[in-house]
């Protein structure tokens, strides 16, 4: 059975309020990376198991 192998692709640029462009914090990025990960890799799963009509693991934040 093949596995699923995906990646994210996230640009540290984003426009403020006030219109100019600026960078995001990348400590706070990596900071909360890991807790990010987790919560990319559950919602990819809950859309992978409801397109394929299996039941597998219960999307973010149900039973918790």
């Amino acid at each position: 059975m093949p596995l699923l192998d995906d990646h994210l692709l996230l640009s540290v640029k984003a426009q403020r309020p006030d219109g100019k462009w600026g960078s995001v914090h990348s400590e706070v990025l990596y900071e909360h990376a890991v807790a990010a990960s987790a919560l990319y890799n559950e919602v990819v799963m809950a859309e992978a198991s409801e397109a394929l009509g299996s039941r597998g693991p219960s999307p973010p934040g149900v039973g918790r």
